[in-house]
């Protein structure tokens, strides 16, 4: 009947905010805009959105993401570093700079379907989801 896991799935990721860093903004801007939820959106509610977006330091080992959580509160686009994507223990990708992560929590779209680990100390831009969906 499987193995017990004593890992939480909640993630505390406030801990790795870092307060007035530089954003690479156009960066951000190119990745939200390819996502479906965001390619059309205007000009402004674009700037509040990466505006509204922190930087995050993330020690490589630290997961953003937990399969199976159900409370994830925020979605990233990563700056620099590697992240490893894993789904049932098993790697299913590996992402780097560009990538969008954790985007489900714009939708609320139930549990997170991957476990995704920094493999190097990275930065990522920050954003709950819920702030998100007030913008949109």
């Amino acid at each position: 009947s499987g193995t017990f896991d004593p890992t939480p799935l909640e993630i505390n990721l406030e801990r790795f905010r870092q307060i007035d860093s530089p954003k690479d903004r156009g960066l951000i801007e190119r990745s939200l805009r390819n996502l479906d939820i965001f390619s059309d959106i205007d000009e402004d509610a674009c700037r509040l959105i990466v505006d509204a977006m922190a930087v995050f330091n993330i020690p490589s080992g630290t997961a953003i993401a937990r399969q199976g959580n159900r409370n994830a509160t925020h979605f990233f686009v990563i700056e620099e570093g590697l992240f490893e994507v894993t789904r049932d223990g098993k790697k299913v990708d590996e992402v780097a700079k560009g990538a969008l992560l954790g985007e489900s929590v714009i939708l609320l779209s139930g549990a997170q379907n991957a476990t995704v680990t920094a493999r190097s100390a990275a930065r990522a831009y920050g954003l709950a989801g819920a702030k998100a969906r007030n913008i949109l």
